[in-house]
Formats: structure tokens, C-alpha cells, sequence
């Protein structure tokens, strides 16, 4: 096997390297950075916010996962750099809805549509909707039991659970279905009662879903208010429907400072 010295390695010498980000780091929109090394990424990290904000009380907004990154990041940034300090860590359902309602101008300041709280209000619909609509709810009732009168609550709150969680995933990466039940296209056969039942619950929460805001906002010339530069640690996964939106509304007129700073944690793979 023949051995290849480090420059051969090196797709991205030093040089090219620092003048591309130089290039990059000057403007506004999504920058990504990618490593397989956390501590390359940290001290990238660290050498980005040498560059000040445009005001000293504004903060610098991370992205996280966990509070666990929150922590780790926090003394990293703070064995790099010497102080840190003045920053906020987010995470990513906090983050929508920030985005959303610096487009909209208004807007719920966190998202009602949350696992917890969709549950609790599925388990207040069910019973009434297995009642009236016998025919669509048939599935459900016979794994509830309810035809035969020994429904059990604790497995009626599971299934709830189970829903709930189903949602938030419709949610976030199949907001399309959301917006045709919305519109009154339901789905044929065993699967009408989602559809039926998220029009319900719409109803209960008497607030626009994600999809919907996304849609309104698609609809405007300009954000209203937006104005931050979102650091994202490691890289996670963002609603692709909601990123390609916010690539889409970039070159509008109007626009306030926007950037995100991706930094990417690759995975290696395993040996053949």
C-alpha cells in the first residue's frame, strides 16, 4: 500500500482555506463549517467570535441539542477564549418559532403544538369523536375497546401519546398533509380519523400550526424583524421545508442581517 504524505492529504490547504472563509465570513446567509475533530470545530468556533457583534449587549445565539452541549460548549468556549459570557443557548423548537415570528411580526412566543400538550388534548377529543363518529373511529375504538365499555385509561393515554408524537413529526417534515387536512382533503380509508382528528385539535388550540406560519410567511415581500447571527453546535437537523424557505426569502428586499454558522461533527465510517 503505497503511504501518502500529509499535504497529499490535504484538500484544503491553509492558505485557500483562510481566504474562502475570509470571503465567506463577511457576508450574511448560511455558512458551514465540517469536521470530524470537535476541538477543530471549537477552536473555529471560538475564532469566529473574535469578530464583535454590531452592539456589545446584543448576544450571541447557539443552537444545541441538549443542555449537556449547552454545558460542554460553555467551558470550551471559556478555555479558548478566556471569558465568555453574554450568550444564549437555544434549542431547536425555541428557534423556529423565533424565526417565525421575526418574519411575521406576531406570533405565539413558544410553540403550543408540543408533544405533552397535544396529547393531553387528544385525550380530551377522543372519547367524543369515537362517539359521533363511529364509522371513522372504528379502528381506534376497537383498540381502545371502547365497543365492548371497559376502556382503559391508561392505555387510552398511551395511544394519545403515540398520536401526539406522530404529529410532531407530520409537523415538522410533512407539513403538506397538514395544510390539505387543513384544507379539507382527508385521506380514504383506516387513516381518514388523523386527519379528522387534527382538524379537531387545530379547532382546541385556536392557533396556527408551523406549517401554516411558514405558509403566511411565504406570502409576505419582507420579513418584519430579523436579526441575529444563529451559531449551530454541532450541526443539527433543521426542518428541510423551513431551511429551504429561509434560503428562499434571503435575496428579498428589506432584509436584516441574517446569518447562520453551521459547524458540522461528521461521523466516520466503518472499516470495510
Amino acid at each position: 500500500m503505497t503511504d501518502l504524505s500529509q499535504q497529499e492529504l490535504d484538500f484544503y490547504p491553509d492558505s485557500k482555506l483562510e481566504k474562502d472563509i475570509a470571503q465567506i465570513t463577511t457576508g450574511q446567509g448560511i455558512v458551514l463549517f465540517t469536521s470530524n475533530d470537535p476541538e477543530e470545530l471549537i477552536k473555529r468556533c471560538a475564532q469566529d467570535l473574535g469578530s464583535p457583534l454590531s452592539s456589545p449587549f446584543k448576544k450571541e445565539e447557539f443552537l444545541v441539542q441538549s443542555r449537556g452541549m449547552n454545558s460542554w460548549l460553555k467551558l470550551q468556549l471559556a478555555d479558548k477564549l478566556g471569558v465568555f459570557a453574554n450568550a444564549k443557548f437555544r434549542f431547536p423548537e425555541e428557534t423556529i418559532w423565533m424565526i417565525l415570528r421575526g418574519f411575521l411580526g406576531y406570533g405565539p412566543d413558544k410553540n403550543p403544538y408540543t408533544k405533552e400538550g397535544m396529547a393531553w388534548r387528544i385525550f380530551h377529543l377522543l372519547p367524543e369523536l369515537i362517539k359521533t363518529q363511529e364509522r371513522d373511529f372504528s379502528q381506534v375504538s376497537r383498540y381502545l375497546g371502547t365497543s365492548l365499555g371497559n376502556q382503559d385509561a391508561n392505555r387510552s393515554f398511551r395511544l394519545c401519546r403515540q398520536v401526539a408524537t406522530l404529529y410532531d413529526t407530520y409537523l415538522t417534515y410533512r407539513p403538506e398533509m397538514i395544510m390539505d387536512w387543513m384544507a379539507g382533503k382527508l385521506p380514504d380509508g383506516g387513516n381518514r380519523w388523523q386527519g379528522l382528528l387534527w382538524q379537531h385539535l387545530r379547532k382546541e388550540f385556536k392557533e396556527k400550526s408551523l406549517p401554516e406560519l411558514v405558509n403566511n410567511c411565504a406570502l409576505l415581500k419582507s420579513p418584519k424583524t430579523l436579526n441575529f447571527c444563529l451559531r449551530d453546535y454541532p450541526f443539527l437537523e433543521f426542518p428541510p421545508y423551513l431551511l429551504s424557505f429561509l434560503i428562499y426569502c434571503k435575496p428579498m428586499v428589506g432584509f436584516g442581517p441574517f446569518t447562520f454558522m453551521f459547524y458540522n461533527l461528521l461521523r466516520s465510517c466503518g472499516g470495510m
